[in-house]
């Protein structure tokens, strides 16, 4: 049978259709964000250990695309086992992207790794983390060398950030504010000594707080003062001096910082969690 003209145009036009549908969905699958889940997620250090399997078989119900794999929570570390968590992974269509070889409680945890050049913190989101990330690393870091990076600074939430970094500001000198970001950096210019803080906002007392604040205002651009002003509010917060936190949003929010999405993020927040009745 003799395929005509009319029909191998038609049949070009419908496989370049398909192709472009197919770049189209390849596309759209690059562009997709891959997310991954921590097996740590399931376990938390309990008594009994949640098994890895288990993790990944139900990180594929929940339609995740991979598993963090946390050293401590394997059951071995044989050929056997390994090739097991491999082949529950490609039964799932998941990738094990990473292996965390070191999880720690820091709250308690004691860094013994040597000298310390750069620091990100990303984990001090509780004051319990705030003491033990500053007792337990801030010594280590090298004067001159040493650069700490505090990724929550410029977010309303963590007061003990600038409170703790502020007390000990002999030791840091303010050297970069990240674009884009709530992050700002600090280079190590004198041997930090190890020290207590409270457990609590409340143990620092309020002429710490009130110039904790002052100082980060002075130092960060204008376009992020709003932040440091809303960080000041919720710190009292924090502290359980909520009308005095309640005045400072409200005040903000009626005048130079009407606009302020920090602000607004504070009063979503404690809204919703049933922290502060705005009335």
């Amino acid at each position: 049978m003799r395929t005509s003209r009319r029909q191998v145009l038609q049949q070009g036009a419908a496989l370049a259709a398909l192709s472009r549908v197919g770049s189209a969905q390849s596309a759209a699958q690059k562009s997709r964000i891959r997310l991954a889940v921590s097996t740590y997620s399931y376990w938390h250090f309990k008594a009994e250990k949640y098994p890895v399997e288990k993790v990944i078989d139900d990180a594929a119900r929940l339609g995740f695309d991979g598993v963090e794999v946390l050293h401590r929570q394997m059951t071995d570390e044989s050929p056997a086992y390994l090739n097991k968590l491999k082949q529950a992974a490609f039964r799932n269509s998941l990738a094990l992207p990473m292996l965390s070889i070191h999880h720690a409680d820091l709250t308690t945890e004691r860094w013994n790794g040597g000298p310390i050049e750069f620091l990100l913190v990303d984990a001090m989101k509780a004051m319990c983390t705030a003491r033990g990330i500053c007792r337990s690393f801030y010594p280590s870091l090298l004067p001159e060398r040493g650069y700490l990076a505090h990724q929550d600074f410029l977010h309303f939430f963590h007061g003990w950030i600038h409170v703790t970094t502020y007390l000990l500001r002999d030791s840091f000198e303010w050297t970069y504010e990240v674009p884009h970001s709530d992050m700002v950096v600090f280079r190590c210019v004198r041997p930090v000594a190890e020290r207590e803080f409270p457990q609590t906002m409340n143990g620092f007392s309020t002429e710490e707080v009130a110039a904790a604040f002052d100082w980060a205002e002075q130092h960060v651009s204008p376009g992020k003062r709003d932040t440091i002003a809303a960080a000041r509010a919720m710190a009292h917060l924090h502290r359980g001096e909520t009308e005095t936190g309640k005045r400072l949003v409200e005040s903000a929010l009626a005048g130079e910082h009407s606009n302020s999405a920090a602000f607004q993020q504070l009063k979503e927040f404690t809204t919703r969690f049933d922290l502060v009745h705005w009335g």
